[in-house]
Parts: structure tokens; sequence; C-alpha cells
């Protein structure tokens, strides 16, 4: 995991509000500027938890440093924490929250990647997809993110197709099979839709674009509604 308070594609200075000063952010395992954890494989990871351990361990260190800075102690005044989360990272987020390790005030979700709407071949490799995982697993035979639709902007898109950092490369068997079982896990975990959990007791805010195409518009508001308990 590496910290940079520079994001290159995503997030730019003129799009924050003038009252916002500092910002941390964070590459996951093997994706952008982060150390690999496989020599030479970018976008690779053994397990999806090591995601959600470097995520709470961010969130540990961001708290250290601010607090300190802002003189800011647990016990008393403790300010309220909002996690977010854009596609990948939405499923990354909801299992943050789920591991307990903080304590948060609300969940920001967009264009969620929570569920996959299954394809004829992505139907074939989930069926065959832990003996991929163990018998291929750097393979790269997952269909991944169709580029011509990251976004409408031309400008934007061509800015992120060089972009030293952004992986067009097709997903590996590893990181597929890892990715659907964080996926399945959501849909059986009784804390989804227990109204007591740590989760459901959250405001959730969901935002989608009504033309996204790579995401589900159909699957994700579901998960939401059942989370929110309507």
């Amino acid at each position: 995991m590496v910290t940079r308070k520079i994001v290159k594609s995503a997030l730019r200075a003129h799009h924050m509000p003038s009252y916002l000063r500092h910002v941390e952010a964070y590459d996951m395992l093997s994706h952008g500027m982060s150390d690999l954890d496989f020599h030479g494989l970018r976008a690779h990871s053994a397990k999806f938890q090591y995601f959600i351990d470097d995520t709470n361990e961010f969130i540990t260190m961001a708290k250290m440093q601010l607090y300190e800075q802002l003189e800011i102690t647990y016990s008393t005044d403790e300010p309220k924490l909002i996690i977010s989360g854009m596609s990948y990272g939405t499923l990354v987020s909801l299992h943050t929250i789920l591991s307990g390790k903080h304590d948060f005030s609300g969940v920001v979700l967009v264009a969620p990647a929570l569920l996959a709407e299954m394809t004829i071949m992505l139907k074939v490799q989930a069926f065959f997809a832990w003996s991929l995982s163990k018998l291929i697993p750097k393979a790269r035979i997952v269909p991944g993110v169709n580029r011509d639709y990251v976004c409408r902007d031309q400008d934007y898109l061509d800015d992120f197709m060089v972009d030293p950092v952004t992986i067009l490369k097709p997903i590996i068997a590893r990181m597929g099979a890892e990715t659907l079982k964080a996926m399945r896990a959501l849909e059986v975990d009784e804390r989804v839709e227990d109204q007591g959990s740590a989760l459901c007791k959250l405001p959730v805010l969901m935002m989608m674009g009504s033309n996204d195409k790579l995401t589900s518009l159909t699957l994700c508001p579901g998960v939401l509604r059942t989370t929110c308990g309507e």
C-alpha cells in the first residue's frame, strides 16, 4: 500500500470544495503506485481480504496523523467518519464496514460494483472459478471494464487512457475468483439485512448514472433496498 497526495486522473484540485484543504489517498495493493503482491503482476491480489486490511490500516494511519494536527482526542471529540467508495471501491467499503475495525457515521456508494450481471462467458468462468484460480491464478482471462464506457467526456477518457497507473488488461483468474467470492459473501451475510447491524444503521447514499453501462442498474439498487430495509 502506498499513500499519495496527488491523484492523477480521478480527482483534481479544482474539483475540491474551497473548504477542503487536505486530501490523503492510497492505492490498493498491486494498483496504481502501490507495491505488487506478486512481482511484475499488476492488478493482482492473492486475497480480497488484503484490500480490507489495507483500508483499515490506512484509516488508522490517517486518524493518527490528522487527529494530532487538529488536536482531536479519541475519547471526547472524535469527528464523524463517512466512508465512500466508487466502483470496485464500494465492494471494499462495505466489507470494511462489516469488518468492524472502525466506527462510521455514513457511507457513500458511487457507481457500485457490488454484484455482476452474469453473461454466458462469466457464468462459465464462475462455474470453474476456483479451479482456474488454483491452476492458472495469474492468467488474464476474465473480461475487464469496457473502456469505451468509462466516461462520456472524451478529454477525460483520453487522459485516463494514457495515465501510467491505468490497467487496461483483462482481470486475472485469482482476482476474478476473489471478487466473485466477495460479492457472494455480501449476498449471504445476514448483517446486510439485519437492521441492528453496524451496516444497516448507517445512512447510505448511492449514486449511479442513468446511462451507466459498467455497473448494474438493476442489481445494485436492490442491494441498497435490502440494506436500508425498504
